[in-house]
C-alpha cells in the first residue's frame, strides 16, 4: 500500500498574496575561470506575504517570501551538451547534466546511476555515498567547464523520477504532489532538506535531454519550460521554484530569470547594553 500522502500545511500561494514588497540587493557567489572567486551584487524582488506555514520544511511556521532573480540570459549548458558521456563515481558509468546558474555550476545525475534509490532520508543517502568518488566526479566536472579548481558550491543532485515516498521526520509525500525528487549534497554529506541549487534545477528542467527534463518529462510531472512551477521533493517536504528559459541569437538554452518561494525567520534575537 503506499504511503498516505501528508498533507501541505499553508498554502504555497500565500506568497503572492503579501503586500509588502522590497527590491534587495543579493549577493552572487561566482568562481573565475582561473579558479578564483568573487562576489557581485544583484537584484531581487522579495515579497513578503502574510504570516502563515510554507509548504517544504515540515512543522515550519514563518512568512513566506517569493524571491525573484534577474537572470540576464546566462548560458545554461557551459559545455553545450544537454548530457555528458564518460563521467564516473567510482566505478559506475553515468549520464550526467552539468548546468550553469550565475556562474556557479551543478551536476545532476540520475539517482539510480549514482548508487541510490533516491527517497532516502539525508543520514541514509549519506552512509550509502562514497565522498571520494563524489569530489572525484565534481573536479572533473568542473574541468569539462574550463575551471581549474572546483568552486566551493557545485553540488552532486541525485534526481530520480516522482513517486509516493516517506519524509525523514514523518508523514509522506504522494506523487501527485511533487514533479521530481532530489537529494543534493553538502559537503560530504547529504544536505537535511535542499539548497538553492534548486534554481539550477528548475532551468534544467526546461532545457530538453537534460537529466532533469527527462526525469520529469518520464514521471508525468509538470515544470518542463514555459516559466512553469517545479515542485522538488526533498527529505523535509516539498519547495516551489520556476525559471523562464529561452534561447539566445545563437541558439544557446539561455536563463532570463528564476526565482522560489523561501521563508523569513529571525536569526538572532538579543539584547545588547551599551
Amino acid at each position: 500500500m503506499p504511503p498516505k500522502a501528508l498533507g501541505c500545511r499553508g498554502s504555497p500561494s500565500a506568497a503572492q498574496s503579501g503586500e509588502a514588497a522590497t527590491n534587495e540587493h543579493v549577493g552572487l557567489f561566482t568562481p573565475d575561470k582561473d579558479g578564483g572567486t568573487h562576489t557581485s551584487c544583484g537584484r531581487a524582488a522579495v515579497i513578503v506575504a502574510r504570516r502563515g506555514t510554507v509548504c517544504g520544511e515540515v512543522g515550519l511556521t514563518a512568512p513566506p517570501m517569493r524571491v525573484e532573480f534577474e537572470l540576464g540570459g546566462h548560458a545554461l549548458l557551459p559545455t553545450g551538451r544537454p548530457e555528458e558521456e564518460g563521467l564516473r563515481l567510482g566505478d559506475r558509468p553515468l549520464r550526467a547534466t552539468i548546468v550553469d546558474v550565475a556562474g556557479n555550476p551543478q551536476v545532476l545525475v540520475r539517482a539510480v546511476e549514482g548508487g541510490l534509490r533516491g527517497d532516502e532520508a539525508a543520514e541514509e543517502a549519506t552512509a550509502a555515498v562514497v565522498w571520494e568518488a563524489v569530489d572525484a566526479l565534481l573536479d572533473e566536472a568542473a574541468g569539462r567547464v574550463g575551471l581549474k579548481a572546483r568552486p566551493s558550491g557545485m553540488r552532486l543532485l541525485w534526481l530520480s523520477a516522482r513517486r509516493d515516498h516517506c519524509l525523514a521526520g514523518g508523514g509522506a509525500v504522494a506523487a501527485a504532489e511533487c514533479d521530481l525528487i532530489s537529494r543534493v549534497s553538502a559537503g560530504s554529506r547529504v544536505h537535511h532538506a535542499h539548497t538553492g541549487t534548486a534554481l539550477a534545477l528548475a532551468c534544467a528542467a526546461a532545457v530538453p535531454g537534460t537529466v532533469a527534463h527527462e526525469l520529469v518529462r518520464g514521471g508525468g510531472g509538470g515544470g518542463c519550460g514555459g516559466g512553469a512551477e517545479l515542485r522538488i521533493a526533498h527529505p523535509q517536504g516539498v519547495m516551489r521554484v520556476h525559471a523562464s528559459v529561452g534561447r539566445d541569437a545563437d541558439g544557446r538554452h539561455v536563463a532570463h530569470s528564476a526565482g522560489m518561494v523561501r521563508t523569513a525567520r529571525y536569526l538572532m534575537v538579543g539584547e545588547v547594553v551599551v
